[in-house]
């Protein structure tokens, strides 16, 4: 009975010792992770931060394409600013240390600290640290691959020379606090320029409109000529689709002309089928009127 109490209580001193020695690692999310966005428009990365003991300091280093995709500041795309990123929700005692954006290099510098110089704070709900939109420019996208959080601290800098983001979390004692890696971050952009016939049906979401460019993807961008016309519609087509805007007579005219070559692009055997019976059916006629004529 003694040795059984005995174990018993040895036990429970290994577990207390065990689970209040050691701390789970704090939790970073990116959302979204995988998306898909229009070009020319507009999208926002969230950063939120989980279960952090002694929360002193939030910061974040991004290095990104400025070919693909641009900061945006309010509703502006300009070439340098203090005020990429939004701070979250971590509190009123937080305070933006740094704010830097540069879309000719691609850069992006932000952190911020508690005000108060004693002790950290604790986040144990999912809360958003900060936020910063894009905009997106062309089909390259953002692919961010998080740097690992290591509980290391880091200059202010990115630890891989491209496409990475890195996020630091540090306590009073100006030491790193160990957090999971959030995953890769991967922004599809879909070119959405197709600019008569988004004029015609209203919206490029919409499924005619999706059929031409589907088309264009496979079949014009494949070849030279193909990708010298498509090149060539997107230099004259806009003023051609603006004007087709503006007018509900001329839209419902150019839904009429596109509709057939929707057809034929999105069903292309029952078009085929179609123009040969149209072909055998007018073969027929001009054989039946010819014997006509004979007999007469």
């Amino acid at each position: 009975m003694k040795r059984f109490v005995f174990g018993t209580l040895l036990s429970l001193t290994f577990v207390l010792l065990f689970t209040t020695g050691v701390m789970a690692a704090a939790q970073i999310e990116i959302i979204p992770t995988q998306t898909t966005v229009a070009q020319d428009k507009d999208f926002q990365i969230d950063v939120y931060v989980k279960d952090v003991d002694d929360l002193y300091g939030f910061s974040f280093n991004m290095v990104f394409d400025p070919a693909a995709v641009k900061v945006v500041s309010g509703d502006e795309v300009l070439d340098s600013g203090d005020d990429a990123v939004i701070p979250g929700n971590l509190g009123s005692s937080f305070q933006v240390a740094h704010n830097k954006y540069d879309n000719t290099s691609g850069t992006i510098r932000f952190a911020e600290v508690l005000m108060a110089k004693d002790q950290g704070t604790t986040v144990t709900s999912e809360t958003l640290a900060a936020s910063v939109k894009f905009r997106a420019i062309n089909k390259e996208g953002l692919h961010l691959k998080p740097a690992a959080g290591d509980g290391k601290i880091h200059e202010l800098g990115i630890a891989d020379p491209q496409n990475n983001f890195l996020i630091q979390l540090s306590n009073s004692n100006a030491e790193a606090i160990l957090y999971e890696t959030p995953a890769d971050l991967n922004v599809t952009v879909e070119d959405t320029r197709c600019f008569i016939a988004t004029a015609a049906y209203g919206s490029y979401l919409d499924p005619h409109v999706m059929g031409l460019r589907q088309f264009r993807d496979k079949h014009l961008l494949t070849s030279a000529l193909g990708r010298s016309f498509v090149e060539f519609y997107y230099r004259n087509s806009p003023p051609l689709a603006a004007y087709i805007t503006q007018h509900q007579v001329l839209k419902t005219t150019a839904r009429m002309l596109l509709t057939p070559i929707v057809f034929a692009v999105l069903y292309p055997t029952k078009t085929l089928t179609v123009m040969a019976a149209a072909c055998l059916f007018l073969v027929l006629a001009l054989r039946q009127k010819r014997q006509a004529m004979r007999t007469e």
